[in-house]
Formats: C-alpha cells, structure tokens, sequence
C-alpha cells in the first residue's frame, strides 16, 4: 500500500503553508493527490449577535467572511502550485459546519489526515489535532514550522508500548518508510503486560517488510515518558515520530495531562499519530 490521497487542513497561515509544503514534497514522491480543506463554522462577532444581527449586519459579516475564504483559497492554490491543480492532483473544500467534527469525517476517505501544530488563522476557520486524531479513525500528520526534518522520512521513531493505537499508528506510517534508512522502536519503562507484542517482536515483523529497525529500550527522564521519547528523536535527527495517540481517555489526558497532549504542544519534528 502507497499514500495515494492526503487531506490537509488548511486555514491560510504560515504554520498551513510550512506543513502544507512538506506534505507536497511526499505527495510529488508518491503520486498522490492532495485535498486542501477549509471547514468553517460562525465568526466570532456572528455567535456573539446571533439572532440579534440586522440583515444588514450579516451581509456585510457574511462578506468579510467570503474574502477571507477566497483569500484561503488563492494562497493554497498558489503554494500547490499550477502544475499540479492542472494535472487534477489538487483540489480544495470549503464547507460549513462544526470544525474539528467536520474534518475528522472527512478525514475518514483519506490516506491521513496532516495538520499544523497551532492553526494561527481566525478561529473559526481553525481544527484542533487533539479532537480531530481522537474522532477520525484515521492517521494524522501533524507537521510543526520547526525546519531540518525531511518530507520523506530517512531517519524515524516508531514510540511502542504494545497497545492499539500504538499498532494503529505504525500501521499508517508504513507506506511512509519506503526510504527510510534507520529505524528505533522505543520502548520506555517496563512493558505494561506479558502479553503485549514486545519490541523485539516489532522489529521482527518490521524486518519481514525490509525495513531497519532497531530495538531500543529506555528509562524515563525526570520529564516523563513523552520527553523521553521527544528527546531520543532529538538525539537521533530524526524526521518522523510515530505514536498512538490517547491510549487512555482523551478527557483524562486533559485534566491530568498526558503522553500525546505533551507531543501534541512540544514536539519539534513531524509526529505520525493513531488513535
């Protein structure tokens, strides 16, 4: 299986800009086609007034509101490129509707689903990764401004604690690692059970897919788990980071706070998420 179809979710910043341009560099490789989305909700100002609004009002709100999409529009199709909209390998959605819900049933149909870190744009043309990985069912690419890490992955994390979403994540990431040169499963602390696949098992069946991987087990840092594992990839140069994310309940990791909420807000390089 290759990376055929990529879902972006754009809203017109430059954090949408640097991922959208590194996702291009992985669709030019594979071939793929890549999908632009801008989902959208109500303006600020146009929750806020509710029925309250004239007519008049609204026209002129509604019209800002259409500038500001066909703005978003123009920006993605200049980044993308003339070339490629003309070969019909990019194409751009503007829908209404709740954000986040909007996008991760759309991201259901596509290969991944890639996102900046933080959207910068006007917040209600704005998804949130954390919502949108929980709810899609589908792997996301979430790709900070920082520079250095390579579109097409040579040096990659694979974080292993033998559950699910931790198998769901390398999963979609495997028609990522056709030119991958090294490889580390990571494994932090001790395994939670006897009966999760071990490390050693992982780079055995990675093997079987002809891929270099490396066991590599660790002892949590004063900082956690998640700086512990952001560190290694920090050490190691790496490009790509792939994890599953909320193995415990999304609602726990907020309150408490958590493996994927410390990634989602401190990772430095492209981080491939499952949950």
């Amino acid at each position: 299986m290759t990376v055929k179809d990529i879902l972006v979710a754009y809203d017109g910043s430059d954090a949408a800009d640097h991922m959208l341009r590194h996702v291009l560099t992985l669709a030019e490789r594979e071939d793929a086609h890549v999908t632009g989305a801008l989902v959208h909700g109500l303006s600020a100002i146009m929750a806020q007034l509710g029925p309250y609004a004239s007519p008049q009002v609204e026209e002129v709100l509604y019209a800002q509101d259409a500038e500001d999409r066909a703005r978003i529009r123009a920006r993605f199709r200049e980044t993308v490129g003339k070339a490629m909209t003309e070969a019909n390998k990019a194409h751009f959605i503007d829908r209404q509707g709740p954000p986040d819900e909007s996008l991760a049933t759309m991201a259901r149909l596509y290969d991944f689903v890639a996102m900046p870190v933080a959207g910068k744009g006007k917040a209600h043309f704005v998804s949130h990764p954390d919502v949108v990985v929980d709810r899609s069912g589908r792997p996301l690419l979430l790709v900070p401004e920082a520079e250095g890490a390579s579109p097409v992955p040579k040096k990659v994390v694979i974080a292993w604690d033998g559950k699910r979403a931790a198998s769901r994540a390398m999963t979609g990431a495997m028609p990522m690692l056709g030119a991958v040169e090294k490889l580390h499963v990571v494994e932090v602390g001790k395994p939670h059970s006897d009966f999760d696949p071990s490390v050693d098992e992982v780079v055995r069946y990675l093997g079987r897919h002809r891929l270099p991987a490396e066991a590599v087990r660790l002892q949590p840092t004063r900082e956690g788990v998640a700086a512990t594992i952001l560190g290694h990839a920090h050490d190691m140069g790496a490009d790509l980071l792939v994890m599953g994310a909320y193995e415990h309940s999304k609602i726990a990791e907020d309150l408490f706070g958590g493996v994927t909420n410390h990634v989602l807000h401190n990772a430095n390089l492209p981080v491939l998420m499952a949950h």
